[in-house]
């Protein structure tokens, strides 16, 4: 994949390390977010502020629709691009 900085020390000292496969974005991290949440199916979470309790596993799956034609604001709002 690349290589990836990472940062210790509060700051102070970095290193760069090579890194094949990143596994906090993507379909890989969607496959461990599910695996996760069967684990703690019955887990109740806050929502709302604080004001309710729900359990993990009524919360559905979302599909995440692509941003091809969407627009997105470039220097300081003032001009836009059209993603593809």
């Amino acid at each position: 994949m690349g290589t990836v900085t990472k940062v210790s020390g509060r700051g102070t000292s970095r290193r760069n390390v090579k890194s094949d496969k990143s596994t906090w974005a993507g379909e890989q991290y969607k496959e461990y977010q599910q695996k996760q949440k069967e684990i703690a199916n019955d887990a109740y979470i806050s929502v709302g502020r604080g004001t309710r309790n729900i359990k993990l596993s009524s919360i559905t799956n979302t599909k995440s629709t692509s941003t091809k034609g969407h627009y997105i604001s470039v220097g300081r709002g003032t001009g836009r691009r059209k993603l593809n």
